[in-house]
């Protein structure tokens, strides 16, 4: 068998910056994702809270990075105290 890996071709970033979110920030992600965990509710976070190369991002950019690329920026707000563990944050409700 023959496995060929083809590389996401949507572009990184040179520089994220994320900022402190407020409450504002958790209840508008968790109104765009329709719930408090999951996925899309990180991406809309990362939505409210990141600038990418000084640009904000709306959730379906940001679900289209790479998920290599995605953990990364999830495991830096999770460092940072701005959500909840990987596998805390992924269980269903």
């Amino acid at each position: 068998m023959k496995v060929e890996i083809k590389r996401c071709e949507k572009t990184t970033f040179k520089n994220v910056v994320l900022r402190e979110p407020t409450v504002g920030d958790y209840i508008a992600a968790e109104r765009i994702a329709g719930s408090d965990k999951g996925f899309f509710f990180a991406a809309c976070l990362l939505s409210q809270i990141a600038e990418f190369d000084g640009q904000k991002l709306p959730p379906e950019d940001i679900t289209e990075l790479p998920i290599a690329y995605f953990a990364r920026l999830v495991a830096q707000v999770q460092r940072a105290g701005f959500l909840p563990e990987l596998k805390d944050l992924l269980e269903q409700s």
